[in-house]
């Protein structure tokens, strides 16, 4: 395939999907449109879901909007009937790929397209349940929240939106791939990415478990073989393996724990409450990166909990200029996070969206 910057996707905004699918799509072009792609985002009379989602930025803007919509263009319609002849306009112009959720009002009119179409949805196709459609249901429902937790507790759901982010990478992959046999001469593509398909695939194990006979995995508490541990300035990841138990001793002066047989998986389970409870007053004793330095030098593959205020400052962030500074029309400055990759040694930076008119898109996807 020849320079994304020749390749257009419309980012087609349903205003009838839930968050979740928003979320998805929002990610899917995003990664798109950082790489180089013309995307055009066509947005519905009104504004996106998206655009009131917390947290809010100090100009009382969304965060997780600026974040999903850098380097986007952008197609304010003002009626059904203004979206449904701008789609027509930009199909007829020659766009070379369709992101879109399901349940869109103008899929009737998408079906008769030859052009590569990736649709978003949240169940699987067949599969109707009643009940409440939001991104808690699918990690719910695809077992991820039975991995971490208190078992005598409700499930909580997981931090940000992994199981919209996920799906919206899959999509984006589809995209991708859509994009590339067109460019080959094979037939138009259709794809449909599910939600809940996409979060029992990071749950393989799992289900994979099931199969071979296993049950299936609870949450454990404080019974689980990694515990996470109360430093005096947040929390700190205690992993390791039953092998190297001779370098988690070494890495405790001080504290024996010879008394504790674990050599294997079954012993550390039996044991992992008493040595929570052991070290614990340890850990509350010393920083997060203090911990973190000691277990290093002990060869333990532990590793603390950071905040993302805590990565603005991380040496490895810096070091790789991951967090790069983007200035909108107004002047204001904010930290955006760049695709971790170069193409023919050349790194993207995200870029402010811009609102632009019908007749001007049409034009740069001619040329």
């Amino acid at each position: 395939m020849q320079s994304m910057h020749d390749v257009t996707v419309l980012e087609l905004v349903n205003p009838t999907s839930p968050t979740h699918l928003r979320l998805a799509s929002g990610m899917a072009t995003k990664l798109l449109a950082d790489l180089g792609v013309r995307v055009i985002r066509i947005l519905p009379p009104g504004s996106d879901v998206l655009e009131d989602l917390e947290p809010l930025l100090p100009d009382g803007t969304s965060a997780v909007a600026r974040f999903l919509n850098t380097s986007k263009l952008v197609l304010q319609t003002t009626s059904d009937e203004d979206r449904s002849q701008a789609l027509e306009r930009l199909l007829a112009s020659g766009v070379s790929a369709i992101v879109m959720e399901e349940g869109e009002p103008l899929h009737p009119l998408l079906l008769a397209t030859e052009t590569p179409l990736i649709e978003i949805a949240t169940w699987p196709r067949g599969v109707v349940l009643e009940g409440s459609d939001s991104e808690f249901t699918v990690l719910a429902a695809s077992g991820l929240l039975d991995i971490i937790g208190d078992p005598t507790s409700s499930p909580l759901r997981l931090g940000g939106h992994q199981a919209a982010y996920a799906a919206g990478l899959s999509a984006f992959t589809a995209t991708m791939i859509a994009l590339a046999q067109a460019d080959a001469g094979g037939e138009p593509s259709r794809a449909r990415i599910s939600l809940v398909e996409t979060a029992t695939w990071i749950n393989w194990k799992a289900v994979a478990g099931v199969y071979n006979g296993d049950e299936m995995p609870t949450r454990p508490g404080e019974l689980a073989d990694f515990q996470v541990m109360r430093c005096s300035d947040g929390w700190f990841a205690f992993v390791f393996t039953p092998n190297e138990f001779d370098r988690v001793h070494a890495m405790f002066e001080g504290i024996d724990l010879s008394d504790l047989p674990i050599v294997d998986q079954p012993s550390l389970r039996a044991n992992i409450r008493v040595l929570t409870q052991r070290l614990s007053p340890w850990f509350a004793e010393r920083a997060r990166d203090d911990v973190f330095a000691i277990a290093q030098r002990n060869g333990i593959p532990a590793g603390p909990v950071y905040s993302p205020r805590d990565l603005l400052s991380d040496p490895q962030y810096e070091a790789r200029s991951f967090l790069v500074s983007l200035t909108d029309d107004s002047g204001s400055v904010i930290r955006m996070p760049r695709i971790p990759l170069s193409w023919n040694g050349v790194r993207f930076d995200p870029r402010d969206s811009q609102t632009v008119e019908l007749d001007t898109l049409i034009d740069g996807v001619r040329r």
